[in-house]
């Protein structure tokens, strides 16, 4: 897994790339979201080798360049907490400073089994003022947790009361919009889910 970065500046790539500027436009729609794709829809910006490799177009109202670049790191897997807005589901997620940001792996299955063939999973975050672009290894210690975080879904765990879920909730920053989805994260932090866009 990694978490270097390489920046682009985000008006040259929607020149670039008109596929990009309108899956951007429904990235702008939600506070925050995913996109899946392939390298081939920022030609220019990944190498020639890598258009075919599967992408995650990430985007968060709550997410900067800094704290991607300084603060954050992943991804890593997770599942949430069954608290009073998530339930049930296994994630990828970017963790930093105050907060974190999830990916369903059930919303994104098609581009990890992809990456199980090629070998590494691109994604660019795209903040205000960047696009950058990353990876992941698929190997088979990814394998491996992906595996266990998915079998640890049927295995009892410890469900918070109600009372504690919306005492935690209550100290939380204000939603952003009623769409905007979060779980208490394993450091007692918020973790806000991205939407699938298509």
């Amino acid at each position: 897994m990694s978490d270097n970065y390489v920046k682009f500046e985000l008006a040259a790539a929607m020149h670039e790339s008109e596929e990009f500027a309108a899956a951007l436009m429904q990235l702008e729609k939600v506070p925050h979201g995913v996109f899946v794709t392939k390298g081939a829809m920022l030609p220019g910006f990944v190498k020639e080798e890598q258009e075919e490799l599967p992408m995650l177009i990430m985007r968060s109202q709550r997410v900067s360049t800094y704290w991607l670049t300084e603060d954050a790191f992943g991804p890593t897997f997770a599942i949430d907490g069954c608290d009073n807005e998530a339930g049930g589901s296994a994630y990828l997620i970017w963790s930093g400073c105050e907060l974190s940001v999830a990916v369903a792996t059930s919303d994104i299955s098609d581009a990890l089994y992809a990456g199980k063939k090629s070998g590494q999973v691109l994604v660019a975050w795209v903040t205000d003022d960047a696009l950058l672009l990353t990876s992941f290894d698929v190997d088979e210690e990814f394998l491996d947790y992906w595996h266990g975080i998915s079998k640890a879904l049927d295995a009892w765990r410890y469900v918070p009361s109600d009372d504690y879920i919306d005492s935690v909730h209550a100290g939380f920053p204000f939603l952003v919009s009623d769409d905007e989805k979060r779980f208490i994260g394993q450091d007692g932090e918020p973790t806000y889910i991205a939407q699938l866009l298509e």
